[in-house]
């Protein structure tokens, strides 16, 4: 990781941090990944995600579910490697309020972090999982977009479909009330172009 010194910023794949954080000192802060420009940047309720060029994936903040990936719940202060993932070149991630979701190009998606409501899709009702685990029923599809809500998650693949796991106790999920262990794919009329997760429920942009 480079200095953290203005001039030595790289023209691009650099991340600009700012707002209120309970292990930050609440200061604006600047970070980038040596010669692996940082392309997806992902928040959580207090933590971060970050993918870079390689596909490394990169955590830190708050991780008292285990939201980091990195098998243990103790907080870091600065992006670190989650090496669980690292025969995976990850292309897709996001963040809920305490979990996170990857996709890599070897076509599986992972969960880790806060299992509550089954928003991990890891079709057990394990309450954390504290390193990456397999989401259950997405095998041969391939996914776009990921997002997640604070006990939810939803997928869209590159056909325009959309899946759900997690809770639905607030109708996040669609009409079904209860939650979902294992990924579902909702019966829509048309195709999507986009999904975004908020913390009790959801919204997509239709094509």
């Amino acid at each position: 990781m480079a200095a953290d010194v203005d001039s030595d910023v790289p023209d691009w794949g650099a991340a600009f941090t700012f707002g209120r954080s309970r292990f930050g000192d609440n200061v604006a802060g600047k970070f980038w990944i040596k010669d692996d420009p940082i392309l997806q940047i992902a928040c959580g309720d207090e933590h971060t995600a970050i993918l870079t060029a390689s596909g490394r994936l990169f955590t830190f903040g708050s991780n008292e579910w285990g939201q980091l990936g990195h098998g243990h719940t103790r907080t870091i202060s600065k992006p670190s490697f989650v090496k669980a993932l690292k025969g995976e070149r990850v292309t897709v991630l996001a963040c809920g309020r305490s979990h996170t979701l990857v996709a890599t190009a070897g076509g599986h998606v992972y969960g880790f972090g806060s299992n509550s409501e089954g928003q991990l899709g890891s079709a057990d009702e394990q309450p954390v999982h504290l390193s990456p685990v397999r989401v259950q029923g997405l095998e041969g599809v391939t996914i776009k977009m990921l997002s997640g809500g604070a006990d939810h998650s939803m997928a869209l693949t590159d056909k325009g479909t959309v899946y759900v796991w997690g809770s639905g106790a607030e109708g996040q999920i669609g009409p079904d009330s209860g939650h979902i262990l294992v990924p579902t794919e909702l019966n829509l009329d048309c195709n999507i172009l986009c999904i975004s997760a908020g913390y009790y429920h959801s919204a997509f942009v239709t094509g």
